[in-house]
Order: C-alpha cells, then sequence, then structure tokens
C-alpha cells in the first residue's frame, strides 16, 4: 500500500489515467471496509492486473503496481500520459 497527498483535482486526474475499466468490488473481499470508506477498483491501463484506490482525507491509498503510479505522477500532463 502507498499513500498519496493530493488534491480532490489530481486525484480525479490519477484515477481517471489509471484505470481502462473498473471493477465490482464484489469480485474482491470488502469485509475489510467500513461503511463510510471510498473504494474504486479496476484494470490498469494497457495491463492486464488489478488496482485499488482508496479515497483518503489527504488524497488516497493505492493499492496496486506502483511503476504504474510512479509513471502518472512524474507526468506534468496527465493527458500526454502514455502506457
Amino acid at each position: 500500500m502507498r499513500k498519496v497527498a493530493c488534491s480532490k483535482k489530481e486525484l480525479s486526474c490519477l484515477i481517471s489515467n489509471l484505470f481502462s475499466e473498473l471493477s465490482s468490488l464484489c469480485d474482491g473481499d470488502c469485509r475489510m471496509l467500513s461503511p463510510d470508506d471510498f473504494v474504486i477498483s479496476g484494470k490498469l491501463i494497457g495491463l492486464d492486473e488489478i488496482a485499488t484506490v482508496k479515497i483518503t482525507e489527504y488524497g488516497c491509498e493505492y493499492f496496486g503496481n506502483e511503476e504504474v503510479l510512479d509513471k502518472i505522477l512524474a507526468t506534468r500532463c496527465l493527458k500526454i500520459w502514455n502506457l
């Protein structure tokens, strides 16, 4: 798990550039979630891997391929990001 501190605007951009499709949480084990948790899970763009993002007050907690996350975060403008 990796904590990412960012604004809601940056988080919106991050999420939209992270996933090619979303997955139902019922596909995984969500028993550890509290009723107030906001969690998004899906297939990473360009890969056949699943990642999960838990929205927090400071940004998010990321569970998945950290190389993909690093590439997105290192890109100045996510519109030009390409795997």
